[in-house]
């Protein structure tokens, strides 16, 4: 059999159309960091401490849980990762986020992680929240709930310091535990926080602990975030550090950047709104009053102080309806609040009642004052005097308190009283009046925003205005005083200093008149 030969370019042709061999698939490379180093970013993050960082590191452990290689490592650090998110947010006051549930969650009965983990996770949940403790008279929120007897205190100080080295949730609960009965450690108590600590102690999660514990360290805050420029946590203990020192614009700016960070912050609001109260900018106090009520409803703090943002913004209905719901959590404050703002509305007799009842619950210059100008509505000098008298013993620096009691013991005619009375009104009056011009001078050359420059300047002014119309009444009323105890030269002394007033001039000159001799 014979074959017919190809044609060349048939046959190139046939070997063309054949189809390719595959070439060889290349192994895919892992898409970034594998899950062991991932695990030690997370431990980074963990040591580092900052609340961004404990919130990271939480994130990076709960994604690598369902990775069988590292599961187990991932869990603990989930738990470590939320115990001290939830511990830092006590400390600082803050909104619970809900991490110490999800770190409970991984317990099981019997197992490695409830062994290890359980009594710590108890510990931080009995811790309470700072909340107020700068602000408030009565520390709210100080302390431990957990701590009923102190053989309890002394035997979990114990447990918890056999173990403070294991890992940096241990080191840092002990920290905080042991800071809380810090008596217990004697006078060098900064020092024994860290003596069980080998491994931990120079991580700055546990040193920000340590440098926040009770009283601000200041130099220690610094050098930690010096270290880890991540602890924006740290603006708000700086700002009470500059509150410390009177520096209330510094204090402001410093609360501020921390509460817009983290505006779930209660405790950041309550303190702004201090500082805008103590800065008599009321509209804003009240904002911020309310704002910490919404994160935090019941916080007693911010309820009394949107009671008294109110009261000066002059809604003294709202105010009253406040109070009412401060009687039976804090019956004292809602007592008085109450009777302030009815006294205001002209309900004498019931303004009258709450704040008898608010004298039963509270021995306070102001409830005294209160109870003494609501008595000399109701023209009972004689109560008003003894309320009077008693504001002035409470509070000697209440100029207040000695004008108006100069006044009643007047109008009883008892000049020789009168006459003390107002010479203590007078000096105090004198004494107040230079501070507010200092303070005026100081805002003027303040590096605040001119507007609240402005709104400062005008009430130390206004405050001004008035000490100078009190100081006014006083000279003239010492002249009467002085007058009726037949003292002439110093009844010309004072009648010669209101002679041109306009309220008292012509008054004044009488009384000059009547002490001329006659012939």
């Amino acid at each position: 059999m014979k074959f017919a030969v190809l044609p060349l370019a048939l046959v190139l042709a046939a070997t063309a159309c054949a189809p390719a061999k595959p070439p060889a698939v290349a192994a895919l490379a892992p898409v970034g960091p594998s899950p062991s180093a991932r695990l030690a970013d997370a431990d980074a993050l963990l040591r580092a401490g900052c609340l961004d960082c404990l919130l990271e590191a939480f994130h990076i452990y709960d994604a690598l849980r369902p990775v069988p290689a590292v599961a187990g490592r991932a869990a603990s650090g989930v738990i470590r990762a939320a115990g001290l998110v939830a511990l830092r947010e006590r400390s600082l006051g803050m909104s619970d986020s809900g991490h110490l549930p999800r770190a409970r969650a991984l317990l099981t009965a019997g197992s490695d992680l409830e062994s290890a983990f359980a009594f710590l996770l108890q510990i931080i949940d009995g811790t309470a929240a700072r909340i107020g403790r700068l602000f408030s008279r009565r520390g709210a929120g100080e302390g431990s709930r957990l701590l009923p007897r102190r053989q309890d205190r002394l035997r979990w100080m114990e447990l918890l310091r056999a173990t403070a080295d294991d890992d940096v949730l241990s080191a840092t609960v002990w920290v905080s535990f042991a800071c809380e009965n810090s008596r217990s450690l004697g006078v060098s108590w900064r020092d024994a926080l860290l003596a069980p600590l080998s491994m931990q102690k120079d991580a700055p999660v546990v040193l920000f602990e340590v440098a926040t514990c009770s009283t601000l360290d200041a130099d220690a805050l610094q050098a930690v975030v010096d270290r880890e420029s991540r602890f924006r946590e740290a603006d708000y203990w700086m700002g009470f550090r500059e509150l410390g020192r009177r520096r209330l614009d510094e204090s402001q700016a410093l609360l501020t950047r921390a509460y817009e960070w983290h505006p779930q912050w209660p405790a950041a609001a309550l303190a702004l709104a201090g500082l805008s109260t103590t800065a008599e900018e009321f509209a804003p106090a009240l904002e911020l009053y309310d704002r910490a009520l919404v994160l935090l409803p019941g916080l007693a703090d911010a309820m009394v102080g949107r009671v008294r943002a109110l009261s000066y913004l002059g809604r003294y209905a709202d105010a009253v309806d406040g109070a009412n719901g401060l009687l039976e959590t804090m019956p004292a404050d809602g007592y008085f609040w109450r009777a302030w703002n009815k006294n205001q509305l002209e309900q004498i007799d019931e303004a009258w009642s709450d704040v008898r009842h608010a004298e039963r619950l509270w021995v306070n210059s102001e409830v005294a004052k209160l109870a003494g100008v609501i008595a000399y509505r109701r023209r009972e000098l004689d109560v008003a005097r003894d309320r009077f008298e008693t504001a002035g013993l409470l509070n000697a620096s209440d100029c207040e308190s000695h004008f108006y009691l100069g006044g009643v013991r007047a109008e009883l005619r008892s000049w020789t009283p009168s006459e003390e009375a107002y010479l203590l009104a007078e000096s105090c009056l004198e004494r107040s009046r230079m501070r507010l011009v200092e303070e005026v001078a100081a805002i003027q050359t303040s590096n605040a925003p001119e507007d609240r420059k402005a709104r400062r300047v005008a009430s130390r002014q206004q405050k001004i205005a008035t000490a100078d119309s009190m100081i006014r009444q006083s000279w003239f009323n010492l002249a009467v005083a002085y007058y009726n105890l037949q003292r002439p030269a110093e009844a010309r002394h004072y009648a010669e200093l209101v002679v041109d007033d306009e309220q008292f001039g012509e008054r004044a000159r009488t009384i000059l008149s009547d002490m001329r001799p006659q012939g």
